[in-house]
């Protein structure tokens, strides 16, 4: 059985970070599509092939631990307004989630 968390358990901040991939295009059968295209999930989908990854998680503040919550592949780096979309919409599933954000 699993141990629910203490308040002071749910605290954390989120973290953000990009980095470089190798360009690699490849057919996922069981989804019927090409995956390594640029795609922002339900903010938009290109053509462009991914050069970057952006990962969003959220890591205790007291305690240790780790939380991956999303990634996004971009061809050229997340602009600014996708990168307040994509904090806006991370935060409010964090608070639904019942952690306690610190910033």
């Amino acid at each position: 059985m699993a141990k629910t968390m203490s308040v002071q358990e749910k605290k954390g901040v989120i973290l953000i970070d990009e980095m470089s991939i190798k360009s690699c295009l490849e057919y996922n059968e069981s989804l019927d599509m090409i995956e390594g295209y640029e795609d922002f999930g339900n903010l938009r989908r290109s053509g462009k092939s991914a050069k970057l990854v952006l990962v969003v998680m959220i890591r205790g503040l007291c305690n240790n631990w780790k939380l991956p919550l999303s990634y996004y592949f971009s061809s050229t780096g997340v602009k600014g307004n996708q990168l307040a979309e994509i904090m806006k919409q991370t935060v409010e599933t964090i608070v639904k989630l019942g952690f306690h954000l610190f910033v």
